[in-house]
């Protein structure tokens, strides 16, 4: 087996993801399981740009008992 180790390097956000809304939240709804590995949770993907009063939501999530979450 052929395994490679490699350093960690801390880079800018806007360099792996340069805009938000084209970038990061396509890839926060395609990979969700990340965040909910991370904080314990599972969340559900429900809509993409939810309104929200004024302003629209980027991701509608649901908990494991249908609560929403707004991100």
């Amino acid at each position: 087996m052929n395994e490679t180790i490699g350093r960690l390097k801390k880079v800018s956000l806007r360099e792996v993801w340069p805009r938000e809304p084209s970038d990061f939240t396509p890839w926060l709804a395609e990979n969700i399981d990340v965040l909910n590995d991370t904080i314990h949770m599972s969340l559900s993907i429900e809509e993409r740009e939810h309104p929200a009063g004024m302003f629209s939501a980027d991701l509608l999530a649901e908990d494991e008992s249908g609560n929403p979450n707004y991100y």
